[in-house]
């Protein structure tokens, strides 16, 4: 691993929810300040999220990146200069159509990340959070949080890419259950990314694996790379980076394999990591 002090890190990954975002959604100021000056140094910031594009985008231009992002858990790389996906492996209609039908069956809520947009049959607690979110969203940046107008299985053929499922509920056996159905039939990756709470996107799919292309791609070693998660479906890029960083906050397991763990989101962990091992400042 790098040297607490070494200036060969070249490429700083952020995961969002829990990891580069505060309790509230925002950016806390120090954490920013750390960011940019990482950036000033020449060092690449790059977001690695389980959101779609549309959703990442506000805190993109707030940090003023340019790299493109990995989203969705990797099921692709989106480009905002050039405001077009790079790469891609989405769900195949198929697969989307028959999540639906097996999620219907076990009761669980849906959520259908779609083209430019997301997509529900209720707002439950998570959407009806993030609708709040996104409400607070300048219209420029807004995120398009919608209610299913004529169903998942219209939205799916209209649809030029499903990127990813959602799958939630407040019991997370139930979850479990539809995971292991599907799992066995369908070409899917599952990944919790939450207690209560699933990602399912196409097989083969994850942060790491995107991450690693990009990485790849702009001629950096992944020594160089330090990487920021609190999840389990940060746990690849974690293990990709030379420095896989686990926040205070983050699962026991995502702290047990990280190679180093720091505060809180809350407590700008993030921040805290950069200066001891990227900025020199501790």
């Amino acid at each position: 691993m790098p040297h607490a002090s070494s200036p060969r890190f070249r490429l700083v990954a952020l995961d969002l929810d829990g990891t580069l975002l505060s309790s509230d959604q925002t950016i806390l100021p120090e954490t920013r300040q750390a960011l940019l000056e990482v950036r000033a140094r020449g060092i690449d910031v790059v977001l690695v999220t389980g959101r779609q594009h549309i959703m990442a985008r506000p805190y993109h231009v707030e940090l003023g990146l340019d790299a493109p992002v990995v989203c969705c858990n990797g099921t692709y790389l989106y480009d905002f200069q050039r405001g077009e996906v790079l790469v891609s492996d989405p769900l195949g209609r198929d697969s989307a159509l028959s999540l639906v039908e097996h999620g219907r069956r076990h009761g669980v809520d849906m959520v259908l990340y779609i083209d430019h947009m997301m997509t529900c049959e209720r707002f439950d607690a998570r959407m009806s959070s993030l609708k709040a979110w996104a409400d607070t969203v300048p219209p420029a940046l807004r995120p398009d949080l919608r209610l299913s107008e004529h169903g998942f299985e219209a939205d799916i053929e209209a649809a030029q890419n499903v990127w990813k499922m959602v799958v939630s509920h407040d019991d997370p056996q139930r979850i479990a259950q539809f995971v292991d159905e599907v799992a066995a039939i369908l070409p899917i990756s599952c990944e919790w990314s939450w207690r209560n709470r699933v990602d399912v996107t196409r097989a083969g799919n994850s942060k790491g694996k995107r991450l690693a292309e990009l990485v790849s791609q702009r001629g950096i070693d992944p020594a160089q790379v330090i990487a920021f998660g609190d999840h389990l479906n940060d746990l690849s890029m974690l293990h990709f980076a030379g420095m896989g960083v686990a926040m205070g906050n983050a699962e026991q397991e995502v702290r047990d394999r990280a190679d180093h763990v720091t505060a809180s989101n809350d407590d700008n962990g993030i921040a805290k990591a950069l200066r001891e091992l990227v900025l020199g400042d501790s």
